[in-house]
């Protein structure tokens, strides 16, 4: 005798495998947003495994010997500030999106930023970071720049 439901479920199929996580490389040197994003993402639809770095030589070492689906970069890091990052990082990783993730509120900034390859600008603290989830899922299925 068969304990209720088992041949329901063996009819659906086995288990199916849980769902490849979307690795992160926040490149960002505030221990604080850090944990703000990863409880931000953690609400989210989809799994998220985010690698932070504090520089960006280290990030810049780091998408070289790891696989990772998507950058979140702040501007402004202890070894390094401003737009250079940007394409620091294409080089490396030129289909790699890039998601500026900045405390800086700044309409030029942001649109430079653009030019130079970032797929979204986000400002630290504002209401935009909550829908991080749907920026991230958009940012995945944009053509590289």
């Amino acid at each position: 005798m068969s304990r209720p439901g088992f041949k329901e479920a063996m009819e659906i199929g086995p288990p199916l495998p849980p769902p490849r996580a979307v690795r992160i490389l926040m490149v960002e040197d505030s221990a604080s947003d850090v944990v703000y994003v990863k409880r931000t993402l953690s609400r989210g639809r989809n799994y998220y495994e985010v690698v932070d770095i504090s520089s960006l030589m280290g990030a810049l070492r780091l998408v070289k010997r790891e696989c990772f689906d998507i950058i979140l970069l702040d501007l402004n890091l202890f070894d390094i500030g401003g737009l250079v990052s940007i394409p620091a990082l294409r080089a490396e990783a030129p289909h790699m999106p890039i998601i500026v993730y900045s405390g800086v509120d700044d309409a030029r900034l942001r649109d430079r930023a653009l030019r130079y390859g970032a797929h979204a600008y986000l400002v630290k603290g504002q209401k935009e970071v909550e829908a991080l989830d749907e920026i991230l899922d958009r940012a995945l299925d944009a053509p590289s720049r």
